[in-house]
């Protein structure tokens, strides 16, 4: 959506800045988190202001960076798109696993063993 958003509205796109290194740190700190949760979890000794400052820096930034997508890159990126544009990106992103008959109790699982494993 974003390299659509910069084809079609490049002043919108650079007002967000780069998304893709946005992403990456919070990849960075959703491993801190889980890290340190996952050290909880085998009832290792852990700082707890260490735990708390991963936990507050993961939630705060996934925070910040939900509002941003919600008040400025998604209102930017229905403004720029053309209808051509969003049937791409439903084509290339509705998941097989989405949809009549999916068990989302097995879904979470695997997102939970996912995010514990990284």
């Amino acid at each position: 959506m974003f390299a659509l958003l910069r084809e079609r509205d490049p002043v919108a796109a650079e007002a967000m800045g780069d998304l893709s290194v946005a992403h990456l740190r919070l990849s960075e700190q959703l491993h801190n988190f889980t890290a340190g949760l996952r050290a909880i979890l085998i009832e290792a000794e852990l700082p707890r202001d260490a735990f708390t400052r991963w936990m507050h820096g993961f939630i705060d930034a996934q925070r910040q960076h939900h509002v941003m997508e919600e008040t400025r890159f998604f209102p930017a990126a229905e403004r720029a798109l053309k209808s051509e544009d969003w049937r791409e990106l439903d084509a290339a992103t509705t998941p097989a696993e989405i949809g009549p008959g999916v068990d989302f109790d097995k879904r979470l699982e695997a997102l939970r063993e996912e995010i514990l494993s990284s």
